[in-house]
């Protein structure tokens, strides 16, 4: 029962003793801290990554939601883009950004003198061949949910009792996401997508992706439910307008709709190895 998953979660958190919680402001990350606010009161803490691989409006929710909750947050200027080996964009890719996040979250932690760096991983992630949980591993950030049993279902279903505004919260990722493996992750192709996504957003579109491929192509996924929503005519030749005037030279719909690591299933003429 989820009960028992969530109790779990509270003994672990209270022989952790204090945190500081990595956070996104997602279903996952937002319980993670309205529990370990519940059980350790100012024994706890967030700290959410700010930056060019992830949008504005994102960040800005996940301080307001802090906020809400009466934590104390800290905001850290990010930016992987920086970095040659993130930038070459192996499979590997997350692993490097992980690595060096999760770093400066630990120099922050030990400033606020709490004990451990927690993340939102939970048991639905063991599917999931994901780099970036190699580097947490490496660096002892824990991750309590997962530890409890918790998976994406009971998390959302407990958000929704504790009455968080994240229950059904799609979820988000890093921009990088959207480019394939193999192909340099450059700091305007990163604008270009955001700016993109922004657009979609703002017509009401809660969860979407830009794919950006090879030759200035840009794929998007969005629910199959708001296709209309997206071919209306009036709609349709902003969303082209737009997308052109960034550089994309094609523009196309993905009628298989959303789906979370499509750019592992779907070939790209000059790189084989693809992913989200």
């Amino acid at each position: 029962m989820i009960i028992s998953e969530i109790e779990k979660l509270k003994e672990i958190l209270l022989k952790l003793g204090s945190v500081l919680v990595a956070y996104s402001g997602g279903l996952d990350s937002t319980l993670l801290l309205r529990v370990a606010k519940d059980v350790l009161g100012p024994e706890s803490a967030a700290i959410i990554a700010s930056g060019p691989l992830f949008q504005q409006w994102e960040t800005e929710a996940a301080e307001a939601r802090a906020r809400n909750l009466g934590v104390r947050y800290r905001l850290v200027p990010f930016d992987m883009l920086e970095h040659p080996e993130f930038q070459a964009n192996s499979p590997d890719r997350c692993y490097h950004c992980k690595r060096l996040m999760y770093g400066e979250f630990l120099k922050a932690a030990n400033v606020w003198n709490l004990a451990y760096v927690v993340d939102g991983a939970q048991a639905s992630d063991l599917e999931d061949d994901r780099p970036g949980q190699r580097a947490s591993r490496e660096l002892d950030v824990r991750s309590p949910m997962k530890e409890a049993g918790l998976s994406k279902k009971q998390i959302a279903s407990a958000s929704k009792a504790l009455g968080l505004d994240t229950w059904d919260k799609p979820s988000e990722a890093c921009l990088a996401t959207r480019i394939p493996f193999g192909m340099p992750v450059r700091p305007s192709a990163i604008a270009r997508i955001a700016r993109c996504e922004a657009l979609l957003h703002a017509f009401g579109i809660r969860q979407a992706r830009v794919r950006y491929h090879h030759n200035d192509m840009a794929r998007i996924e969005i629910s199959p439910r708001d296709f209309d929503r997206i071919l209306d005519q009036r709609v349709r030749t902003r969303l082209l307008g737009e997308f052109k005037s960034t550089g994309f030279r094609r523009v196309s719909l993905d009628l298989e709709g959303y789906r979370s690591g499509s750019m592992k299933q779907v070939p790209d003429t000059r790189c084989r190895t693809t992913h989200e």
